[in-house]
């Protein structure tokens, strides 16, 4: 079972590697992702949050058809295994490359056109961000017309050139899998990679209208500039990443850019997954739409989302313990006695957790990121930290975010490896 990779514990070192190795096969791996999209989605759900339309990216379509009704909790893990299976096991003898290119997409288009062999734009993310595939030679070649032209441009890891014709061979036992699955009429408005509209909500035949769209998805590009304006045009304006990362944040922002919206990530390892899931609910709030909390008994609530000490936690004994009166005679015996030696000499702490200065030190930093935001954004300095969108939040321009970092770099030690900006 999935859990018998990723829930275990107490494995020696040669049953973790064997895990592990386990993990990274595609069968494996896309059921896992799936997995923590559908637990951020569920404890969204603990705090009253259900989306009003979901899609999902790439894989994270699947878990967007459970969340939207078409398919359940064990048809979504069995397709998107299914569909890891199917996409390993294509045999051929160019299996492609894949490659991220930073580029407005008018650039991608001219750079794929002019270039001879099969390449084109496999995931078209942004304005700014496109994933191209397609035969090695030519992807190579579009490649290094990008770097000629200055532009980023990064191969990436996959097995094969997904969500392109070089894995179209798995498409048809893909589809012979899902016709054996429950597939039900979304109750949720979801709209499709392979074209970016809305799938249909009712008709004469569910499964083969909702396989229309999805049979191809694998071997198809993802449309998903057009899949978030498509949600902007039907109302959409709280934008909220259901998965790790904000990659997805960041697409939205892209797409949006000058349109008045709110893009909300959940999960970031660099924040941590509590804090970060914390701060989206906060944001929601601010936006109009607040929790509603789960009761102190939830399971939702596990051990790391809960604060204070655990005696605020179990429900109040409706019996007094002590008696007022055996209280103010504690009060008044714990008094000091007049003209008493001074206090004894503090003890050494046992403390593990943040220090005052550690606070002090953090408040320091967030006052002069603040500060220098303020500059150009012309607001307090005050608000000018935490989880705001420098742009849609602050209305501060490219340039102006990038003069933000430059000044903050020639004036502080930063970490390379984090992504704030």
């Amino acid at each position: 079972t999935l859990s018998g990779f990723v829930l275990r514990s107490s494995l020696t070192k040669e049953e973790l590697k064997t895990a592990e190795h386990k993990l990274k096969q595609t069968e494996y791996t896309q059921p896992a992702m799936l997995t923590a999209d559908l637990a951020i989605e569920r404890t969204l759900q603990a705090y009253g949050y259900t989306p009003d339309m979901v899609a999902g990216h790439s894989l994270g379509e699947y878990a967007a058809l459970m969340s939207s009704g078409i398919l359940d909790m064990d048809g979504a893990l069995r397709a998107a295994a299914a569909r890891g299976t199917e996409m390993g096991a294509v045999e051929i003898n160019d299996k492609g490359l894949m490659a991220s290119v930073t580029a407005p997409y008018e650039a991608v288009e001219s750079v794929l056109g002019a270039t001879e062999g099969y390449v084109i734009a496999a995931n078209k993310n942004s304005p700014k961000m496109t994933v191209i595939a397609g035969e090695t030679a030519p992807v190579k070649a579009a490649m290094a017309a990008f770097e000629e032209q200055g532009y980023s441009c990064v191969a990436l890891a996959t097995s094969h050139a997904f969500h392109s014709k070089i894995v179209a061979p798995a498409n048809e036992p893909l589809r012979r899998f899902l016709e054996g699955l429950e597939i039900r009429w979304p109750n949720v408005p979801i709209t499709a990679n392979v074209d970016g509209t809305f799938y249909p909500m009712e008709g004469s035949n569910a499964k083969a209208s909702i396989l229309e769209k999805l049979a191809p998805q694998m071997a198809s590009s993802v449309e998903w500039t057009k899949q978030i304006e498509t949600m902007y045009e039907a109302g959409g304006r709280l934008f909220v990443e259901v998965g790790p990362k904000r990659a997805l944040t960041m697409f939205a922002m892209q797409v949006l850019e000058g349109k008045p919206h709110v893009p909300i990530m959940t999960n970031h390892p660099k924040q941590g997954g509590i804090a970060s899931f914390m701060t989206a609910i906060g944001a929601l709030a601010l936006a109009g739409r607040p929790p509603a909390w789960p009761a102190l008994d939830s399971k939702a609530l596990q051990a790391g989302f809960k604060a204070g000490p655990i005696e605020a936690r179990k429900p109040r004994s409706t019996v007094p313990s002590t008696t007022s009166a055996e209280l103010e005679s504690l009060r008044i015996r714990a008094r000091p006695l007049p003209g008493s030696a001074s206090s004894p000499p503090p003890q050494p702490s046992n403390q593990t957790g943040p220090s005052e200065s550690d606070y002090s030190s953090e408040r320091a930093i967030r006052a002069y990121v603040g500060d220098r935001i303020a500059r150009h954004s012309g607001y307090p300095a005050s608000v000018c930290h935490g989880n705001v969108s420098l742009t849609a939040g602050l209305g501060l321009s490219a340039q102006q975010v990038q003069s933000v970092a430059a000044t903050i770099a020639s004036e502080a030690a930063t970490d390379p490896e984090f992504d704030g900006f």
